[in-house]
């Protein structure tokens, strides 16, 4: 009962397939109410709705498409009663004309498909009506017909029928019947039948036919087989000769009914006639090519149809067009007997086009063909086959041409990539991060099982590998497994490195390949190699192609990169202040994650990890183990190199930066002893300067100081030398706010270009301007002076003691043979691009007591070395202008911000604190510098003076120069005080005189 209850459902199943295949083609081309007119412009593919590419449309072709052209996806149309694609930007929209329309309309009249195209080997063109080719249909697609006459087969492709030569492609049309009735009628169910065997032998596969069957294949992996003591015996396997196939063809010719004959409901076998016939499946909603049965073959059908062979196929049924077949007697003696379908639950996925032999005669013999990419069920598997059930007979299949598929109990995968070795991937969803490489042919345990994928253990984390490129193995040949025992000690590849298995005899057999990404915890450390777990096996890796990790017991390591930076942290940003030798050892004073920390003079430095490797101190010869730093000191004059003295000749392994002081632990004439990174090392006493070191150089101009003077004459220098407490205005240019007759009284100035202050009451060339008070300002009469002109205070409110400057004043102080320069005012010339040597406990010294400038010493070395400037000018500078740390910007101004929130900010340098509103504009000036901590402010500033006034392209690389800017006279200077420069000497020299070794180097303008 459930065996016809069964049958049944098949039969309805196909019968409903066959209706759905036959509708009329008008309804559905009724569907599109409005169709859309199209021309192809370029050559292009067509797809069926899975991106499958199914024909070509050429140049010119006109089809009615179901979407608007101007819509950004793909077009749709018909292709036949199938629904297709092309790409919109390969056409454009056309006007539809009476002609194209009655061939439109042509194809709404075909009541319904009387059969279809297909081709499985060659490419069908279709043509127009004028039979100018238009397209092609690819093989493995399949396209319904709609009528056929004597010369032509009509299809429809867009709603407008095509034609295809009948005389040259008949042979690729299979009828449809277009009564299903009538074609259900002749259905008939040969299972029953065939499952019952006549008088011939039939070939059963099971597990005690192996000894049979040993003597038919040939053993070809005896070798392999002896090595894994595998007790599975192989089919012994004989090469057939072309001209044997072709003797067995023409035997089974003679023996079966003629090609004319007609198959009846109890034709129970067919016989190939044709070279190859197709193998259809049709479980979808279209015909898949899955195989070709051979020509000159014979096989059992299970059911009758018109025009189809349907067949058992695996573990379903699949069908085989009778045009190239004709009814035969059974002549064949491996008929799968056990049932009808294979219930196995193994498949295997094939790679190539692969064939299929029938043994049951002592020599195989080649009936079928699996296309490649076909999952079929498997009924056995054996060393190097599989056997396989291809419409109703018994076959076998080389392993080495399909995959096998893997069941969630299976523990091992054997890797079968043609090209050698497959990736191992970090992430299924993306195939971009490869963290390794299996070998072919080698075994491994899997952990996970994901749809398409194997998870194995890789190094620290779980890898994953394409099982379609690997097939189910018992894990027996791997003699490698891992016990997982560990140490807490990684390794990470240097570069892309293989791991080797060294169990068995003989030389090293490679098994994976581990990459740079990932690190692997070591399983054991030898001389040359480190033992590792890769892909639950236990490896071999080199140790030159590996880094090891560090851990807190390495007090050595090896610098495997050229000129590793050492970094000086104390400030709290990395500064650099020397550098390491590649190939040399180095002692390390604590661990950090990524960085080594080693004594560098007299504080803790840092090196980066990466680039280094932990070592021992066996072969360092200049190992410390009884010297201590002095309290001497010296300053590297340039780029200082460390020598080992433990070697001939001298060896560097180090250097100490330009401008960095440094202890010092013994002296001779030539060289200083010092301490290096845990070693002692020399460096020569001609670039390191220990004590005062003062050089002078000039830089001639090539204009007079005349001519210095009158262009600084011009933009009114200022002076505080004179006491001015008085000055005479003209009445016309002030206006009086106060209306009494008595005198102190207030008056504003009127004039729109100010208000000169003058020396006299008069505007006489020989009189005195003292300054020029500003349109809308407010002055103090104190007298009427006659003659229109009035006596006032000098508004020291406005400029601050200072008044415009006489040619005298700025000769003194811009003539640089005015100043001796053994004397303090040499300072004003010292070059502020090179450093003076001090370190930060020395700059702390010399803050000492200096409001809230003490202890800055770590900021200003910071800023220095960040701004590339002298520490002792940024150190003087931030004292004058913050009157030693006390003044208000210096301890903070609260500024009230656009965002309507109030900041405390810090100018340490004056900056901006220009004349009139000196705290206003400084303190803008800082808010949107965000100074907002003294810190800050120092560093800040100090880069501030650095680009705009030493390496901006102006030049002004002294104190001297910045005030004065003798390479473009009286523009770009920092002050109007003419005294400014000399001001800030007696401060400079007094930080130096401080020290107990700097070096000074002085530049001195010469004009002609």
């Amino acid at each position: 009962m459930i065996q016809k209850f069964f049958t049944r459902s098949i039969v309805w199943m196909l019968v409903t397939l066959l209706m759905i295949s036959s509708f009329p083609q008008n309804m559905l081309a009724g569907e599109e109410k409005q169709p859309h007119l199209i021309k192809v412009i370029t050559d292009t593919e067509i797809k069926s709705n899975d991106g499958v590419n199914i024909g070509k449309v050429y140049k010119d072709t006109l089809l009615f498409v179901s979407n608007i052209p101007g819509d950004k996806e793909n077009l749709s149309f018909h292709f036949g009663e199938k629904e297709a694609t092309i790409q919109v930007e390969s056409t454009v929209q056309v006007e539809t004309s009476d002609e194209i329309l009655k061939r439109y309309e042509l194809g709404l009249s075909y009541s319904e498909s009387v059969g279809m195209l297909l081709s499985h080997q060659k490419t069908i063109p279709f043509m127009d009506n004028t039979n100018i080719n238009r397209g092609l249909i690819q093989p493995g697609a399949e396209i319904f017909v709609q009528k056929l006459d004597d010369s032509y087969i009509y299809i429809l492709l867009g709603g407008i029928d095509y034609i295809v030569d009948r005389t040259e492609y008949e042979s690729y049309f299979v009828q449809l019947e277009s009564n299903l009735k009538d074609e259900n009628s002749s259905v008939v169910d040969l299972k029953e039948e065939n499952s019952h065997t006549d008088e011939t032998q039939v070939v059963e596969v099971t597990e005690d036919s192996d000894a049979i069957e040993d003597d038919k294949l040939e053993n070809s992996d005896t070798l392999e087989e002896s090595e894994e003591d595998i007790q599975e015996k192989e089919i012994k396997e004989t090469l057939v000769e072309d001209t044997e196939v072709e003797n067995q063809s023409s035997q089974l010719q003679l023996m079966t009914a003629p090609e004319n004959e007609i198959f009846t409901k109890n034709t129970k076998y067919f016989r190939v006639t044709d070279e190859q016939v197709p193998i259809y499946d049709n479980r979808s909603s279209s015909l898949k090519l899955v195989g070709f049965l051979s020509k000159g073959q014979v096989f059992p059908r299970t059911r009758d149809y018109t025009s189809w062979h349907q067949i058992s196929y695996g573990d379903y049924y699949a069908y085989v067009p009778k045009n190239g077949t004709v009814p035969s007697e059974k002549l064949i003696q491996n008929v799968y007997s056990t049932s009808l379908l294979v219930t196995n639950t193994r498949m295997i996925t094939t790679l190539t086009d692969t064939p299929v032999y029938d043994n049951s005669t002592g020599k195989l013999i080649q009936y079928a063909t699996l296309v490649k990419g076909l999952q079929h069920t498997i009924i056995k598997e054996y060393t190097s086959w599989y056997s396989v059930l291809v419409s109703g007979r018994v076959g076998y299949i080389r392993k080495s041409q399909a995959v096998s598929s893997f069941l969630s109990t299976d523990s091992f995968f054997k890797v079968v990539e043609e090209k050698g070795k497959t990736p191992v991937y970090s992430d299924l969803a993306d195939n971009s991060k490869i963290i390794g490489y299996l070998y072919n042919g080698q075994e491994y345990p899997r952990l996970e099982q994901h749809s398409g994928w194997h998870g194995i253990k890789f190094g620290n984390v779980i890898g994953y590998v394409h099982s379609s490129v690997t097939t189910p193995a018992n894990g027996k040949s791997i003699k490698n497994l891992s016990d997982d025992s560990a140490t807490n000690i990684s390794i990470t590849p240097r570069w892309d490195s293989v791991v080797y298995d060294n169990t068995k005899p003989g030389p090293l057999v490679p098994f994976a390949v581990v990459r740079d990404n990932k690190s692997y915890k070591i399983l054991k450390e030898y001389t040359s190699w480190y033992a590792i777990e890769v892909a639950g096996r236990l490896g071999y890796i080199r140790k030159k192609n590996a880094i090891r990790e560090f851990t807190d017991s390495d007090k050595f390591f090896k610098v495997e990169k050229d000129s590793i930076p050492v970094y000086d942290n104390r400030s709290g940003t990395l500064v650099m202040v020397g550098s390491l030798v590649k190939d040399q050892v180095y002692e390390r004073t604590a661990n950090y994650t990524s960085w080594h920390q080693i004594q560098f003079g007299d504080f803790k430095a840092y090196v980066q990890k990466e680039g280094t490797t932990p070592s021992s101190d066996s072969g360092i010869k200049n190992l410390n183990t009884k010297y201590q730093n002095t309290k001497k000191t010296f300053t590297a004059l340039k780029d200082l190199e460390v020598k080992d003295n433990s070697t001939s000749p001298l060896t560097t392994f180090g250097f100490i930066k330009e401008g960095q002081s440094y202890p010092v632990i013994s002296e001779g004439d030539k060289w200083w002893g010092i301490l290096f990174a845990g070693r002692v090392g020399y460096v020569k006493r001609d670039y390191a300067l220990g004590g005062i070191y003062k050089e002078v150089s000039y830089t001639d101009y090539n204009y007079s100081l005349e001519t210095m003077i009158n262009k600084q004459m011009m933009v009114s220098p200022q002076t505080d030398k004179y006491k001015v407490q008085y000055a005479y205005v003209a009445g016309y240019l002030i206006s009086a706010v106060e209306e009494k007759d008595t005198y102190p009284k207030l008056a504003t100035v009127k004039g729109t270009s100010g208000v000169n202050l003058r020396s006299a009451p008069n505007a006489n060339s020989t009189t005195w301007v003292y300054n020029n008070v500003p349109f809308g300002k407010t002055l103090t009469i104190v007298d009427y002076a006659g003659n229109g002109w009035y006596k006032v205070e000098y508004p020291r409110h406005i400029f601050g003691g200072f008044s415009n400057a006489y040619e005298s004043d700025v000769r003194e102080y811009v003539d640089p043979n005015n100043f001796d320069i053994n004397t303090k005012s040499m300072y004003q010339f010292v070059l502020l691009s090179k450093f003076a040597g001090a370190n930060p406990t020395e700059l702390n010294n010399l803050l000492d007591g200096k409001g809230i400038l003490e202890g800055m010493g770590d900021a200003f070395s910071k800023g220095s070395k960040l701004a590339g400037i002298n520490e002792i000018y940024l150190v003087s500078h931030a004292l004058l202008e913050t009157g030693n740390g006390k003044s208000t910007l210096a301890t903070g101004v609260n500024y009230n911000a656009p965002d309507g929130k109030t900041y405390k900010v810090y100018n340490m340098f004056g900056i901006n604190a220009t004349d009139g509103n000196a705290t206003a504009n400084a303190s803008k000036f800082a808010y949107e510098e965000e100074w907002f901590t003294p810190e800050a402010a120092i560093i800040g500033g100090a880069k501030f003076v650095a680009n705009r006034y030493v390496y901006n392209g102006y030049g002004q690389d002294t104190i001297y120069e910045m005030r004065w800017n003798p390479a473009k006279p009286a523009t770009h200077q920092y002050a109007t005080d003419v005294g400014w420069a000399e001001k800030q000497t007696s401060n400079f020299m007094n930080m130096y005189n401080k020290l107990t070794s700097y070096q000074l180097y002085l530049d001195i303008p010469k004009y002609q």
